[in-house]
């Protein structure tokens, strides 16, 4: 008897344990990913300057390599249903008719990113969208649009 209950204490303790480490690990797997899409998060609804977008242009490109991104040809990440990001720049090409180009983080980082900070530091952007993995909940793509030249 003594020896069943024994028994029966040490697989309940075994169940514990191992439901509380798996909530604990579900538990830091949303922290890491809300603490990732706050990075972003924070810019919504503000105006920010061409030199902040480089600054989280820098921070995505970083973070697709660490990620181990795949990449085109042309050197373009290739989005994946995780843990890619992507941001493009929608510039205003025509202030009178308001006619815009877009551009992915690529082009503008294998360009100069030093080259985008001196034409646009000053300018103002505003994430125009954001989209989300649907499966992890993470960041996936950002669309910052130009709002004044």
């Amino acid at each position: 008897m003594k020896k069943t209950l024994i028994f029966i204490l040490i697989i309940t303790a075994v169940v514990v344990i191992v439901c509380a480490t798996s909530i604990l690990e579900n538990n830091q797997k949303v922290q890491a990913v809300k603490k990732f899409n706050q990075e972003y998060e924070m810019y919504l609804d503000k105006e920010i300057f061409g030199a902040d977008v480089a600054t989280l242009i820098n921070k995505a490109v970083n973070t697709n390599l660490k990620n181990n991104i795949m990449q085109d040809e042309e050197k373009n990440f290739i989005a994946n249903d995780t843990n890619s990001l992507q941001i493009e720049i929608c510039f205003l090409y025509d202030e009178e008719t308001g006619e815009t180009r877009t551009y992915n983080m690529e082009k503008v980082y294998y360009r100069g990113i030093q080259e985008f900070i001196q034409n646009f530091n000053l300018t103002t952007f505003k994430i125009d969208s954001i989209e989300y993995h649907q499966t992890t909940g993470r960041v996936s793509k950002i669309v910052f649009k130009q709002i004044e030249a």
